[in-house]
């Protein structure tokens, strides 16, 4: 191939190629990215909230005093709880661990 011919390609090639830096696709990147994790959140809050509620109809139907259901509820909880919070401590403590490097 020519030099000429290559320019001209390289030309259309690069008439419709995006800006180096264009700030509504960052924007758009970064609102898909939120609403990917919103929903993977909210499929696991959904998840713990019906195992919950599955724990609490079985202790009731096998006639569990209020404490052992109650000591079942909570630890769900925490375990929800820390299914939540535990990435977000994650990223905390590896951007620590890197401004210390």
């Amino acid at each position: 191939m020519t030099p000429n011919l290559d320019q001209r390609i390289a030309d259309l090639l690069n008439a419709n190629a995006p800006r180096e830096r264009d700030p509504m696709f960052r924007i758009q990147l970064l609102a898909r990215r939120e609403q990917k994790r919103f929903h993977r959140r909210t499929v696991l809050v959904l998840c713990a909230t019906l195992a919950l509620i599955a724990i609490v109809s079985s202790s009731y139907r096998s006639n569990a005093s209020f404490a052992e259901t109650a000591s079942v509820v909570l630890l769900g909880l925490s375990l929800a709880g820390l299914m939540v919070y535990f990435p977000v401590v994650a990223h905390v403590l590896r951007r620590s661990r890197l401004k210390d490097v």
